[in-house]
């Protein structure tokens, strides 16, 4: 894959076109930015996950010499899963990252995970991209597009529903999907005489979460700080700005 991908950047330039001046990779594919490193143009991974999950897996290697992971993101003084880090394709990418000069751009803004970013300096808050601001068609999903949804979501009221993404390579059956729903909103469920949780205290508990206007209101702060990173003249706006001029230098 990298010489042929090295075979099209050439066959580009040679076409008297525009000329490829830089490499914009995915974070699975880190294999792309050692050919950028070869025919020495500039070369930047995406990120688009949260800062805090990069953080921690740029982290990966003090924490092994630290003796809190083994090699594998094993925990050594705890029972946990493996790491999530632990694909290949992950622990390819760090190795590459930890060999070359490489600008992460990530989607999000600093306001957003401030401890992340500042524990982290060398990533670029160019976020939160939106998917209004896209050009062209969708590609890229690994599932057929299902908006069946949507007539459901149309009947409910204002404020009354929560949303949770899990990535697009999560896959629940029916079973593990009702139980997860069960237990998402984090509160303690108190059982009747019977020892039996009931319906009923669900719903109260799922209300006290859609219904606390700190709650709200939290998510509106930080909806108000998403937005005025992306405007003009906010700091992801002009990081962006300059990263794309760099990109074309």
């Amino acid at each position: 894959m990298p010489g042929k991908l090295q075979q099209l950047i050439n066959r580009i330039n040679m076409s008297g076109e525009e000329r490829i001046t830089g490499i914009i990779t995915d974070w699975t594919m880190g294999w792309s930015l050692e050919v950028a490193e070869k025919m020495n143009i500039h070369r930047a991974i995406f990120w688009p996950a949260s800062a805090a999950i990069l953080c921690s897996m740029l982290s990966i290697s003090k924490l092994v010499n630290d003796g809190i992971i083994d090699i594998d993101g094993e925990a050594l003084h705890y029972r946990t899963r493996k790491s999530s880090w632990h694909q290949k394709c992950q622990w390819w990418t760090l190795q590459i990252l930890h060999g070359l000069e490489t600008v992460i751009v990530s989607n999000s803004a600093y306001d957003l995970e401030p401890g992340a970013f500042s524990f982290t300096p060398n990533i670029l808050p160019v976020g939160p991209l939106l998917a209004s601001n896209r050009l062209g068609d969708q590609v890229g999903y690994f599932w057929a597009e299902d908006s069946t949804c949507l007539k459901w979501l149309e009947k409910q009221p204002p404020n009354s529903v929560v949303y949770i993404a899990f990535g697009s390579f999560t896959v629940f059956d029916q079973a593990q999907f009702q139980e997860l729903a069960l237990r998402l909103v984090g509160l303690k469920l108190d059982k009747d005489r019977g020892g039996i949780i009931t319906g009923e205290e669900i719903k109260n508990k799922v209300e006290r979460v859609v219904g606390d206007e700190k709650f709200k209101a939290r998510a509106l702060e930080l909806r108000r700080l998403a937005m005025q990173h992306v405007e003009e003249g906010g700091c992801s706006s002009r990081n962006f700005k300059n990263f794309v001029e760099w990109m074309k230098a």
